[in-house]
């Protein structure tokens, strides 16, 4: 896991627009976000069926959100969401955890690298007192678009996960 600091000097990139998810992207953004689809999707991954549950109940809260992604031409090109987790020594410190998944047929078009200057041009306009990406080293697409847009890489993690025998 490489984790990476932003610094503000964002290139141009193709301009994309953030709407509220409509029910006639849920089918497209489910299928679009599977396991299947996207191998790098483990951001909220969710069950099927989860999508139209969490449309039901409402896509933004104060907790998190989704937001669709859609192309200058108004094509639906995949969603991004966010959710927050504690981080720091009192409830008020938190952290937004924000995913961006593509569609398969709208990759490699510079729509993730609009959605990722976008949020985090926003984030720092809200106040953010720095950004921190957490990526797979094993992508070497998106480690190379975050750098591409200012991320710089502060280091590499392993993470391990221990089960008991049995």
């Amino acid at each position: 896991m490489r984790s990476t600091r932003w610094r503000p000097a964002v290139p141009e990139v193709i301009r994309v627009r953030l709407r509220p998810v409509r029910e006639a992207d849920l089918a497209a953004l489910e299928e679009g976000h599977s396991r299947d689809a996207d191998p790098w999707n483990w951001f909220r991954h969710m069950p099927a069926g989860g999508l139209r549950r969490h449309f039901a109940e409402g896509m933004i809260s104060e907790e998190g959100g989704t937001l669709a992604v859609e192309t200058p031409e108004g094509a639906l090109a995949g969603g991004v969401s966010w959710f927050t987790v504690p981080h720091g020594p009192t409830a008020a410190c938190r952290a937004l955890n924000i995913g961006i998944s593509l569609l398969p047929g709208q990759r490699g078009r510079g729509y993730g690298a609009a959605v990722t200057a976008a949020v985090s041009q926003a984030a720092l306009g809200a106040g953010a007192a720095y950004l921190v990406l957490f990526t797979d080293l094993a992508n070497p697409t998106s480690n190379a678009l975050y750098q591409r847009l200012g991320y710089e890489p502060i280091e590499d993690r392993v993470v391990l996960a221990f089960e008991a025998p049995g």
